[in-house]
């Protein structure tokens, strides 16, 4: 399969006096913008730099691939441009990398001026810190800084140019450009040959408008993976094109993964099916949470990951920042209003669960644990103080009908052969009528109800610590999923320890944290099983 840095090196012979900008040309430009130029490219107003000259002067650069916010694209990508008749010779300038973390705003901009006589202006997506992830999340119920910026830099870029223009990004970038050439004046977006979402989250209809965006509609393209998330946000019209990716799950946002045929994308026929299950259950909660919803909610979760110390998404999961553990006892101890979009989620989940295709779920094993520990966690954390007694009563009601079912067809089928009586079938009633009068003594079941809790999540430990150690031994990636499982298998251990000491006690606070527990493992392994990545590469 064939990427965009294949493209680079089995087309990028072809000028674009041979060859007219075409849909992979905007891919390498989207990604471009995720390089750091400071330096390297002029600032607005200070001229122009030809991508030949950008490549030899990044070689001397002493920060040149040392950012591991950009760790989003090969640092050799100017190389492999310059290297190509198709680009060499294109000007970059206006080169803009801004972030201020009291605005809670990134905001970075490139602009190419092509040997067509066309300009391409390019805005940064998502990189790899927190504040980033942030802002997106903040995109759902305010106009950010990052888009005021973007908005102003397209039109000034317009105002000093003449060449008819093009506008695109990757991620954020994508989300960028179509509000930036939304609100250009008509008399410049006229002049706009094409605007390019490269899996860019939507506008949210509460931030559009609506005359200006009609304007440039017929001239937006969208592209998004087959297994699309960021880019389905805030959409309601289909994609222009679902490309493929040798990327699995979440990972295929990446635009290095996306694959090309000769100057074109290499496309499928729809969204992953798993994917629009997720999709539609964002939705959900955005159109049922309010805009303060929004708001609490991004405040709480994104302070709580912070907490630790974390500045980069890579090291939420890492152990010295205990950001995971943060976002728990934040949420947990938040005021009403922020637990209220939180519970809310929880809702759309269950009515996502009870509306999936089982059929399928069930080919899956996996799958099918994980969406039952999520399901009884989610249980857990809604009624910590019955949870248990409700588990035992349930539990007890399978076993009765379980039991009655199997006696009755040994009853019916070997009944002459062993010479059954009606006083065999007496002491079975007898049997099955204590039992369930145990069903409503639900102080009776707490005991043999934690019994059994302790031990399932002791075994649950022991299955997780076995294949931590497998791990350890293996490549880097391998060992961050082992020290996971490890940290896994600990917690499930304090907590099997817990509920065997406590057997004779319904302990509200531990179930709530059971079920915090459990619903964290569910969710990974529903993830999981999608072919969702959600370990950093």
């Amino acid at each position: 399969m064939a990427d965009v840095l294949d493209y680079l090196r089995w087309r990028g012979d072809v000028t674009l006096a041979e060859r007219p900008f075409n849909i992979v040309d905007n891919l390498v430009i989207s990604a471009l913008a995720y390089l750091d130029l400071d330096g390297i490219v002029p600032g607005p107003g200070a001229g122009s730099i030809s991508i030949r000259q950008a490549a030899v002067r990044a070689t001397t650069h002493e920060h040149r691939g040392t950012d591991r916010r950009l760790d989003i694209v090969p640092a050799t990508l100017l190389d492999d441009v310059a290297r190509t008749a198709r680009f060499a010779d294109a000007l970059l300038s206006d080169y803009r990398d801004d972030s201020d973390e009291s605005l809670g705003m990134q905001f970075s901009a490139l602009t190419i001026q092509l040997d067509d006589d066309t300009t391409y202006v390019t805005f940064r997506g998502t990189d790899n810190t927190i504040m980033g992830w942030r802002e997106d999340f903040a995109m759902s119920f305010q106009v950010m800084p990052a888009q005021v910026e973007a908005a102003s830099y397209l039109r000034a870029v317009a105002e000093r140019t003449t060449t008819p223009l093009r506008v695109g990004g990757h991620s954020k970038g994508g989300n960028l450009a179509v509000y930036s050439a939304m609100l250009l004046p008509p008399e410049h977006q006229a002049r706009l040959l094409d605007v390019h979402s490269n899996d860019g989250p939507g506008l949210s209809t509460d931030l559009i408008d609506r005359a200006g965006l009609n304007r440039i509609s017929d001239r937006i393209t969208k592209v998004v993976p087959e297994w699309a998330l960021i880019g389905a946000l805030f959409e309601n019209d289909p994609p222009t094109h679902v490309v493929a990716s040798d990327a699995r799950g979440l990972l295929q946002h990446d635009i290095m993964s996306w694959q090309v045929e000769r100057a074109s994308l290499k496309e499928v026929a729809e969204i992953s099916r798993r994917a629009g299950v997720l999709n539609g259950a964002i939705d959900e909660w955005l159109r049922d949470a309010t805009v303060d919803d929004r708001r609490d909610f991004t405040n709480a979760l994104f302070g709580a990951l912070g907490a630790g110390g974390a500045r980069l998404t890579t090291e939420i999961a890492h152990v010295d920042y205990g950001s995971v553990e943060s976002v728990l006892v934040a949420l947990m101890r938040s005021r009403p209003q922020t637990r209220r979009p939180v519970a809310l989620a929880l809702r759309v989940a269950a009515r996502t669960l009870a509306s999936a295709d089982y059929r399928a779920i069930g080919r899956d094993n996996r799958t099918l644990r994980g969406v039952g520990s999520l399901a009884l966690g989610i249980f857990f954390m809604a009624l910590p103080s019955l949870a248990v007694q409700i588990v035992g009563a349930t539990g007890v009601f399978i076993l009765a009908v379980w039991g009655t079912v199997r006696v009755s067809r040994y009853v019916a089928r070997f009944r002459t052969v062993h010479n059954l009586d009606w006083r065999f079938i007496t002491a079975q009633a007898l049997l099955l009528g204590l039992l369930l009068t145990l069903i409503p003594r639900l102080d009776v079941l707490v005991v043999p109800t934690n019994l059994l809790l302790g031990i399932a999540f002791l075994a649950h430990a022991w299955g997780s610590s076995r294949r931590a150690f497998r791990r350890w031994d293996e490549r880097p990636r391998r060992r961050l999923q082992g020290i996971l499982h490890l940290m896994s298998g600990v917690l499930a251990t304090a907590l099997g320890i817990f509920a065997l000491t406590t057997a004779g006690h319904v302990q509200p606070a531990f179930v709530l944290q059971a079920g915090v527990y459990l619903s964290v493992v569910g969710t990974t392994e529903v993830l999981v099983s999608m072919r969702v990545d959600i370990l950093p590469p």
